[in-house]
């Protein structure tokens, strides 16, 4: 700056300064100096302003020049490291390098070992792998992509196998390494090397954020195949170059690329730094699936991307989405409230309503969404789980829409009742009332919709009771609240055209304020019995009969005063009014204060059936209303219930010793027997109780569970009962050749009665003796006669069925019967012991180390009896033997021939399940004559060994119907029949003991489902219990033989190797 021109940057200074110093009045040319001093301080200002502007001027250009200089330093750096040049030779360090590829950073792999540089076979070359080359080479902050087949050229020489990284190595000779190779230099591995976020770019875009994904290796960049491809890959590809978030989009959007194909099999978790991270390997392949090669939108905006259009407002219409530069539409697979709430506040709204079904038209563009899934606090439709972006099934007119809103509360009304409490419901949208279809429409929407309107309770109404709304576009759908929401509009619903919601399907209500409904019973013999009615907004409701229930009947008697109720049905006390409506329910637990609470719906009148309305018969005491007549003691009769001022009889359809029970202990006694078939008379009422299902807990039999009085159609008699004060003194045994055996008799109101020995068994001898203090007993039975004699008597106890854990035999009875019921011959009889010795004999004609020859004997009515020993097999032996002190493995060598010491007599259908500790733990069939080839003694080889056992107890086992002899359906070979298990919990434990005790050692696998095909015969088990380390099947815990409940189709099989 010359002399001039800084004199003139002064003087402009110093008239500056001088308008500051007189208040910018006058410039400095005008301005009368005072003096000197002033003119000095004048010019040394300007002086430095001038010199330290200069100064700051240039510092700021040097602090330019040294940032630019600085990047362009970087970029020139990160260029030559990463991507941009090649280093002829490749990269090679401490025994390791790259070769063959366009940059240093990437190139075939290849490894010096043993004086020779040799290839990497790709068979387990992974990202792993890649990665600690590209450390070693390069820096820990490098990373790398497995690159397979050859693609940077085939190596010579040796091909060094399985290089197999955990990724945490910086040496790959720190990996483990093969060196017997068996591939050819056709499948050499490289790997592509490089720092994140450098190699990914967007193409074919309409915008900077969406495009084809790309990735740059060996000079040139590739598309990218999926079959998966999903948000969580677009996530990654996104934040890789820069966004936030992104989503899937489909390759047809944006095109098919410029042909060449790198990456494969992208696999994402949404965390990765890097897409080169997700993929499985770098084929260098031109090869994808239609429609496979990937894209990506990033950042998509809201306002901008998502819009509503074609409907009757600005605030109604289809849903559609900008890509590409292309409107598109969204189907309706799935599309929900949560989806048209993110929608419609993405665009300003409070909330919004889904409409499904083309509401709004197709649309004229493509399907972009499909399968939309918004939950939470999404900002945008983007944000939810859906189908990747043009990939979609979807069928014509499933298009999705939404109905935007921004008030609820005033949006609601009622209309068309007969009173302003009750109406078919109605919604205002966009200036258009809108009727709900009653489709799902339950309590508690009806709760939420009189709420918001000011009521404390609501009742549904269905069918149109109140007429159908007019002829509209859509109405709403499916509406599904919980109860607890502020508006109808904030349950989970969605909006349909009206000809989806057929005719008659109109939703309604009726509303109410909790204390002013009232119950009443009218019509009945007396004030504690008759029709219910419910009085809602000052008119009386019948209720129809459907679902009534004592639940019910107690709740509207308890609500009334009474202590409880039964129900009444058919209209046994007469029809109510003719009305508009009447109420339905069958939902009560029991303990609501109000019968309100329980209402379910309302229905037309016409559409309960003729003479269905509901009644009750209240009570205070239910034992003033039970009684037991026409007996030949007071202890014993006909049991009738009070209704309708008359005593009505009991059905006894399901009529059990529960019942009785509880009827007899509701009369003073400690129990009862039930009492079938009008065995004391049928007595005159005309009204049965029926279906009585008492649980033993209730106090009265009016509370027990039953269908509704007033059914005239009884399938069985009158109910009747045997009460008793004691259970124990009730039992006794007579007509035996000792006190320890007998006929069975009960003693009920001054009788003894017979037992009948259908069902009788082994169970039932047991609780019978030990009630008469022995430890046990077995049953005595004939097919021909009773064994201890007959009894002649008015009744007998039949049906009776314990399951050997009771502590007298009167709590198995289930009922009393004419004794002609039970048939000549069939009176039980039993046989009791304290120690099995004292009835079953086992005597030994000859005894070696192993080998017993035994002719078990059973002592019965003083004289010892013989088995029927044709079908004894391994089960009845090992029983056997563990009686003579073995551990209970065991077979029958032989039978001889011959009868017992009772000539002809003989037990048949005698049968051990194998895991019983003595013979009379075992399950006696019938005492009698017949064809019987074997009652001699047997011989029994007891084992103390397992392997003979195990090699003795194959021959019950085979494998049938498999492709070889060591699989097939798992078959048994029990009392001379080969049969089938059931797989109920059939497992590879199972698998296991057979394989094992078949001689195999190796895997076994368990089958189901008759995978090798149906069996024919018996089943023979069903939930095996194997701990697998049983010696055979026959040991392993099981549900029992002769299986009913499982058929063919579940035969277990197994694979044993």
């Amino acid at each position: 700056m010359d002399t001039a021109t800084l004199l003139g940057v002064i003087l402009t200074m110093m008239n500056v300064d001088s308008q500051i110093l007189h208040g910018g009045h006058e410039p400095v040319g005008n301005c009368p100096l005072t003096n000197t001093d002033e003119l000095e301080l004048l010019f040394n200002s300007a002086t430095r302003k001038v010199i330290t502007s200069h100064f700051n001027m240039m510092e700021t250009q040097m602090l330019t020049y040294q940032m630019e200089l600085d990047n362009f330093k970087k970029e020139i750096t990160e260029q030559i490291e990463n991507m941009q040049y090649t280093v002829p030779g490749g990269t090679e360090k401490l025994g390791l390098r790259l070769v063959n590829g366009r940059s240093s950073g990437e190139g075939r792999v290849e490894v010096y070992k043993d004086g020779v540089w040799g290839t990497v076979c790709v068979e387990s070359w992974d990202s792993n792998d890649a990665n600690v080359v590209c450390k070693q080479l390069f820096g820990l902050d490098r990373q790398g992509v497995a690159v397979s087949t050859a693609v940077f050229g085939k190596g010579a020489g040796t091909v060094h196998l399985d290089l197999q990284c955990s990724g945490a190595e910086t040496d790959v000779l720190d990996c483990p390494l093969s060196t017997t190779a068996t591939c050819t230099h056709s499948e050499d591995a490289g790997v592509v090397c490089f720092l994140p976020n450098r190699h990914v770019r967007l193409s074919k875009g309409n915008s900077t954020n969406e495009g084809l994904i790309e990735v740059f290796i060996n000079g040139k960049w590739g598309a990218v195949c999926d079959q998966v491809w999903d948000n969580d890959d677009a996530k990654v590809a996104c934040r890789s170059l820069g966004y936030s978030w992104g989503v899937a989009v489909n390759s047809s959007v944006f095109g098919s690329g410029n042909g060449h194909i790198w990456l494969n099999g992208i696999n994402c978790n949404g965390n990765e730094g890097t897409l080169l991270q997700c993929a499985d390997s770098v084929t260098g392949s031109n090869r994808c699936n239609a429609g496979k090669i990937v894209g990506v939108v990033c950042n998509p905006t809201n306002n901008a991307s998502v819009r509503i259009v074609n409907g009757s407002s600005v605030d109604e219409g289809r849903v559609e989405i900008l890509i590409n530069g292309q409107w598109g539409s969204v189907c309706d697979n799935g599309w929900s409230k949560s989806d048209a709430d993110v929608t419609c506040k993405s665009l300003g709204y409070k909330g919004g309503l889904s409409v499904s079904s083309s509401v709004f038209g197709e649309g004229s563009g493509r399907t972009w969404l499909d399968r939309v899934n918004c939950y939470g606090n999404k900002k945008s439709l983007f944000e939810c789980s859906q189908s990747v972006i043009g990939s979609n099934t979807c069928r014509y007119g499933n298009t999705a829409g939404v109905v935007c809103y921004n008030t609820r509360n005033d949006s609601v009304r009622i209309v068309n009742g007969s009173t302003v409490h009750e109406g078919r419901v109605e919604v205002l949208i966009n200036g258009q009332w809108r009727s709900v279809c009653d489709r799902g429409w339950g309590k508690s929407d009806a709760q939420v919709t009189c709420k918001s309107l000011g009521y404390t309770r609501g009742i549904p109404v269905a069918s149109s009771v109140f007429g159908e709304g007019p002829s509209q576009i859509w109405m709403f759908n499916s509406v599904h609240c919980w109860g607890y929401e502020q508006s109808l509009l904030g349950c989970t619903k969605s909006v349909i055209g009206s000809d989806v919601c057929t005719s008659g399907r109109n939703a309604g209500v009726v509303c109410y304020e909790t204390g002013n409904e009232s119950v009443r019973i009218v019509n009945g013999s007396s004030e504690y019995e008759g029709r219910v009615e419910v009085l809602i907004n000052e008119q009386w409701r019948s209720i129809c009969n459907k679902g009534w229930d004592k639940n019910d009947a107690d709740v509207t008697c308890k609500s009334i005063g009474y202590s409880g109720g039964l129900p009444v049905s058919h209209s046994v006390f007469g029809e109510g009014p003719d009305s508009v409506w009447m109420l339905s329910t069958g939902n009560c637990h029991g303990g609501e204060p109000s019968l309100l609470g329980c209402i379910q719906s309302v229905i037309a009148s016409n559409s309960c059936s003729n003479g269905g309305h509901a009644g009750v018969v209240c009570y205070h005491n239910g034992n003033d209303s039970v009684r037991i007549v026409n007996g030949s003691s007071a202890d014993e009769g006909r049991v009738e219930v009070m209704i309708k001022g008359e005593w009505q009889n009991v059905c006894d359809r399901g009529w059990g010793k529960t019942d009785a029970d509880v009827t007899c202990k509701s009369l003073g006694y400690s129990g009862g027997l039930p009492v079938l078939s009008s065995l004391f008379g049928e007595g005159g009422g005309e009204i049965w109780l029926n279906g009585i299902n008492c649980n033993g807990s209730e106090d009265s039999l009016l509370k027990c569970r039953q269908s509704t009085i007033g059914s005239s159609s009884c399938s069985g008699g009158a109910a009747g009962v045997v009460c008793y004060h004691s259970e124990n003194d009730l039992v006794r045994m007579i007509s035996g050749s000792s006190v320890h055996e007998g006929r069975v008799e009960v003693f009920i109101n001054g009788q003894w009665r017979s037992v009948c020995n259908n069902m009788w068994d082994t169970n039932d001898a047991n609780v019978t003796c030990r009630g008469l203090g022995y430890s046990g007993g077995i049953p005595a039975l004939s097919s021909s006669s009773s064994v201890f004699g007959e009894t002649k008597g008015q009744m007998a106890v039949t049906n009776i069925n314990c399951n050997g854990y009771e502590d007298s035999l009167i709590k198995c009875a289930r009922s009393i019967s004419r004794t002609n019921v039970c048939n000549n011959g069939r009176h039980a009889g039993v046989v009791c012991y304290n120690t099995t010795n004292d009835i079953i004999r086992i005597e030994n004609e000859n005894f070696t180390t192993n080998n017993s020859v035994v002719n078990p004997e059973v002592l019965i009515n003083g004289i010892w009896i013989g088995f029927c020993k044709d079908s004894w097999e391994y089960m009845e032996a090992k029983v056997i033997c563990r009686s003579l002190g073995y551990s209970g493995y065991g077979r029958i060598v032989n039978r001889r021939q011959g009868g017992n010491t009772f000539g002809e007599l003989y037990i048949k259908g005698f049968k051990c399940t194998g895991a019983e500790r003595t013979l009379a733990g075992c399950k006696f069939g019938t005492i009698g004559l017949g064809d019987c080839s074997n009652t001699g003694a047997i011989e029994v080889e007891c084992y103390t060994e397992v392997k003979r056992y195990k090699e003795y107890m194959k021959r019950f086992i085979r494998l049938v119907n498999g492709t070889s002899s060591n699989e097939g359906r798992v078959e048994l070979f029990i009392h001379g029949r080969w049969g089938s298990v059931c797989d109920h919990s059939w497992d590879d434990n199972d698998a296991r003991v057979v394989c094992r005790s078949l001689g195999y050692s190796g895997k076994s696998t368990a089958r189901k489902a008759a995978y090798f095909g149906r069996g024919t015969g018996p089943i023979w088990r069903s939930h095996v219990y194997c701990q697998g380390t049983e010696p055979s099947i026959f040991d392993c815990k099981h549900a029992g033989y002769k299986v009913t409940h499982c058929n063919h189709g579940e035969d277990a099989g197994i694979i044993c190797t």
